[in-house]
C-alpha cells in the first residue's frame, strides 16, 4: 500500500492491488509526475541543512515507530514508510485531525530541511518503495531508522 498526500493536501491510499492494475500503463514514478503529485526530484545539496528539532507530539511519535518491533500484520507496520505509520498512530492515539495536520507538516518540513524527497525520503524512487513495501522492508531501511535515531538523539541533546 502507498500513502501519501495529493496537490490538494488530501491523503491518498493506493492498495498493491490498484498498484498492479496501474503499473500496466505506466510506472508509478510516471503516474505520479502524470497527476501533478509533487517533485519527486532532489533539491540540491550544496548547502549545509539544519533539521528543526522535533515537537513534543512528533517525537512521541518517533520513540513509539523505533521502540516497537513491528509484526506482519500488527504495528507499526513494516510495509509502510514514517508517513502512514504516523496516521496509524494518530488514530491509535486519538489524535485530532488538527494535531495529526500539523505533525505530518512538521515531519515533511524535516524531511524538506534535510534535502530529501518529502514523498520518498529514503528511497530513489517510488519503484524502490515499492519493492521495499512487497518486501515488508520499509522498517529495517538503514537510512529511515538511522533519521528516527537522529531525531530521538536530538532531542536529548
Amino acid at each position: 500500500m502507498l500513502t501519501f498526500f495529493g496537490q490538494d493536501s488530501r491523503l491518498v491510499v493506493i492498495t498493491f492491488e490498484e498498484e498492479k492494475r496501474m503499473s500496466k500503463k505506466k510506472s508509478l514514478s510516471e503516474q505520479w509526475l502524470d497527476a501533478g503529485i509533487g517533485n519527486l526530484l532532489r533539491p540540491p545539496k550544496s548547502v549545509e541543512r539544519v533539521v528543526m528539532k522535533s515537537s513534543p507530539m512528533l517525537l512521541e511519535f518517533y520513540k513509539w515507530w523505533y521502540n516497537i518491533t513491528p509484526i506482519p500484520g500488527h504495528l507499526p507496520r513494516p510495509t509502510s514508510g514514517l508517513c502512514t505509520n504516523l496516521a496509524i498512530y494518530a488514530g491509535l492515539r486519538n489524535i485530532s485531525i488538527e494535531d495529526y495536520d500539523t505533525i505530518s507538516k512538521e515531519m515533511n518540513m524535516q524531511f524538506a530541511e534535510a534535502g530529501l524527497i518529502v514523498r520518498l525520503p529514503f528511497n530513489k524512487d517510488i519503484e524502490d518503495y515499492s519493492k521495499e513495501s512487497h518486501r515488508s522492508a520499509c522498517y529495517s531501511n538503514s537510512a529511515r531508522v538511522q533519521w528516527v535515531k537522529d531525531r530521538i538523539q536530538e532531542s536529548e541533546e
